[in-house]
């Protein structure tokens, strides 16, 4: 009886220790299940300053999307407006979302955190792209890319894109900027290297001191889909080609008249030779 009860708490200790072991790695590291996919859509590429005006039109070509960035599953969220649009050489992200500024942190941070594929596993996401306030009162902020190796956050050796943000009022914006077919991150390990039409998995991230990844507060992670730059059609300038052959008829028109007067001009000079 004696073995048997210690066999059967050691069983409950070991299934207790590997919850607890779970628990503080997903409370460290927090991934959301639910994956959402984002299209991204080709467009003309916006100023990265942290601005977004209806009169300025920058992001009119993304698609926007509602997501809601959680803790745990059973967390209400930071619900966040994100839009995504490409063009041949960068992705561009924008996260906008409203916060009450006394829950807001003076060294708040949005980070994306970019898997190598489209796998959500943890140990796929090797790239960071963060950018961190030092002090929200004053705007004060900088662009941070880090590689991630085992959850622990390393910094590059070379920044691979932007980032900018504007959190003076009630809503909070951040923009991103991030290299496509960059063929520095293809020859380093620090970075995810994106390829056009291919899908990557994307931890969006929200926190609240510059500690990493113990400061994240909040995050879900998304799929988003490369658009494969459309080959452009051929376009025929019907008008081009009539103004070509008019200018080759005419040409030769004008040849060939020129030549019978020459012709002519000649034989008068026989003919008065002749004559005289």
């Amino acid at each position: 009886m004696w073995q048997v009860s210690n066999i059967k708490r050691f069983r409950i200790l070991s299934y207790l220790a590997i919850i607890i072991f779970i628990v503080i790695i997903n409370s460290l590291f927090p991934f959301v299940i639910g994956i959402k996919t984002i299209d991204s859509t080709i467009g003309n590429p916006p100023i990265i300053d942290g601005s977004i005006t209806s009169t300025d039109n920058e992001w009119d070509d993304a698609e926007t999307y509602s997501i809601i960035l959680n803790k745990t599953p059973t967390d209400l969220g930071l619900p966040i407006e994100v839009g995504v649009m490409q063009n041949q050489n960068n992705l561009y992200i924008y996260v906008e979302f409203e916060i009450e500024v006394q829950y807001r942190s003076e060294e708040e941070f949005f980070g994306l955190l970019i898997s190598k594929n489209s796998s959500y596993e943890r140990n796929c996401f090797i790239d960071a792209k963060i950018l961190q306030f030092q002090n929200t009162s004053t705007s004060t902020y900088q662009f941070l890319d880090y590689y991630i190796n085992e959850s622990l956050f390393y910094p590059d050796s070379e920044s691979q894109g932007t980032a900018a943000a504007d959190v003076e009022s009630l809503i909070s914006i951040y923009e991103f900027r991030i290299p496509i077919n960059n063929v520095d991150a293809n020859n380093s390990l620090e970075d995810s290297f994106l390829e056009l039409g291919s899908t990557y998995a994307f931890n969006l991230t929200y926190g609240s001191v510059p500690n990493y990844p113990e400061g994240i507060l909040k995050s879900t992670t998304v799929l988003i889909n490369l658009e494969q730059k459309p080959v452009e059609p051929l376009t025929i300038n019907y008008k081009l080609i009539l103004q070509v052959c008019s200018y080759v008829i005419f040409g030769t028109l004008g040849a060939i008249f020129g030549y019978y007067i020459y012709k002519i001009v000649n034989l008068r000079r026989k003919i008065e030779r002749i004559r005289a």
